[in-house]
């Protein structure tokens, strides 16, 4: 038998790395809107505050069609394309 996630697994593990960012990232990130940072999370692998700040626009703006095509791409890249459409609870 294969290991692994499948659709009846009762879990998943996984690991959690903080990553804090570089003065750098943090000096741009003052400077840009909302979907630029998350677009800046994400080019420094920082998953948990792109997702988060998508979610948050996605959120405040749920019939914004770019944020939604952003939302499925970003998913999409991950391969969670299932949940990509599925509503975010309030």
């Amino acid at each position: 038998m294969r290991s692994g996630i499948r659709p009846d697994s009762p879990g998943v593990r996984g690991d959690i790395r903080r990553i804090e960012p570089s003065p750098e990232l943090k000096t741009q990130l003052e400077k840009v809107t909302p979907l630029e940072r998350a677009a800046l999370y994400g080019k420094a692998g920082i998953w948990f505050d792109t997702v988060g700040t998508l979610a948050e626009l996605k959120r405040a703006q749920p019939e914004d069609a770019i944020l939604a095509d952003v939302w499925k791409q970003l998913l999409g890249s991950v391969g969670l394309e299932a949940v990509a459409t599925t509503p975010l609870l309030p």
